[in-house]
């Protein structure tokens, strides 16, 4: 009887285990986090961000596609943000100086944030980057995109468009 208690709570501990080290998936909420805006050094909780449609963004400043996708989000941000669209591009740049360059070179009005330790990465447990996460205005994550290319364009406009009701 002893040894099924073990073996029984083993397995609860292994699924619990592999069910936080697989990160963020569809269909989950969005964890309770917060991340430094570049901007002004504060604090952003992403759950300020319920009710909205939310587009969180992982990138850095050496990433092509990264670079190939901020004139897309900057469009869609500019497109839809009266309807409820935010964007949270986080930047895993170690440097603040790669960042501002970055942004230098492609300016954006969306909220840029900075996780040079990749503590927020690590809770996502982002599998590369460019890497989106499209949440619903309930807080749940509706869809993960990785990577980046023109031909993702129409996919992305299209979940985020039926996210906002459009």
């Amino acid at each position: 009887m002893k040894f099924k208690s073990v073996v029984f709570t083993c397995l609860i501990l292994i699924a619990v285990m592999a069910r936080t080290s697989f990160g963020v998936a569809e269909g989950q909420p969005l964890p309770e986090v917060s991340i430094t805006d570049i901007a002004d050094g504060s604090l952003l909780n992403l759950s300020d961000y319920r009710g909205k449609v939310l587009l969180i963004d992982f990138w850095a400043s050496w990433c092509e596609p990264c670079a190939k996708s901020f004139p897309f989000f900057e469009a869609l941000y500019e497109a839809y943000r009266v309807q409820g669209l935010e964007v949270v591009a986080v930047s895993l740049d170690f440097e603040s100086s790669d960042v501002e360059q970055f942004l230098t070179d492609h300016e954006v009005s969306f909220t840029i944030g900075w996780d040079p330790k990749g503590q927020l990465a690590n809770v996502f447990k982002v599998p590369g980057m460019p890497t989106s996460y499209l949440v619903g205005r309930d807080g749940v994550v509706k869809i993960i995109h990785k990577g980046f290319s023109h031909s993702d364009k129409k996919h992305i406009e299209q979940h985020i468009l039926d996210l906002l009701g459009l």
